[in-house]
């Protein structure tokens, strides 16, 4: 069925990663949303955890400068 609508192997292999990439933020979004619930509720404990900033912020910066 699909076929009828898409010309090419390349075609479909791009619609197929965009298909991929967006239900992956879809799930990222209703993860976050239910959080968002758990938060509103009270039932989310948060944790202190240590982390390197230093280096999640250099590689921030350096990702950046590369757009």
């Amino acid at each position: 069925m699909v076929s009828r609508y898409i010309k090419s192997r390349t075609e479909q292999d791009y619609y197929l990663h965009l298909i991929n990439r967006e239900a992956g933020r879809m799930g990222k979004l209703v993860s976050d949303l239910l959080d968002l619930s758990r938060m509103d509720a009270g039932q989310l404990r948060l944790e202190k955890h240590p982390f390197p900033l230093g280096s999640y912020l250099k590689t921030s910066f350096k990702n950046i400068l590369m757009c």
